[in-house]
């Protein structure tokens, strides 16, 4: 359990560090506002307040649903407050616009993990 975290952990580095990135490349109709709210977003999220980051997030998506890093972000933080269904979601969301983020398709995957998506069946 403690490695699935400590993995967890370093994909959010990995993640902040290519969700600027990615964030740069991609184009929003109400550019200003996504950036601003982006913005509080990761400052928030910088701070600990991950209830307040994933607010920002979310408006962020209500603006710009195509913004594929948002949806990325998301997620983490969904799995950082233990809401895993609402991660996978989000994150199958995001992987469905852009199936080019690895960091993405890990995050999903511990999220299913967590939920016992990979727990071995008895035959019983």
């Amino acid at each position: 359990m403690r490695r699935i975290w400590r993995a967890a952990a370093l994909l959010l580095l990995v993640q902040a560090a290519i969700g600027s990135a990615a964030w740069t490349g991609q184009e929003s109709k109400d550019d200003a506002q996504v950036q601003t709210l982006y913005s509080k977003a990761r400052s928030a999220q910088a701070a600990g307040n991950l209830a307040e980051a994933a607010e920002r997030y979310e408006a962020i998506l209500a603006i710009s649903p195509k913004l594929g890093a948002a949806y990325n972000n998301l997620g983490s933080i969904y799995i950082q407050l233990r809401e895993l269904r609402k991660a996978a979601e989000v994150l199958q969301k995001g992987l469905k616009i852009n199936p080019s983020m690895p960091s993405a398709s890990a995050l999903l995957g511990i999220a299913q993990y967590e939920m016992g998506a990979y727990r071995k069946r008895s035959n019983s």
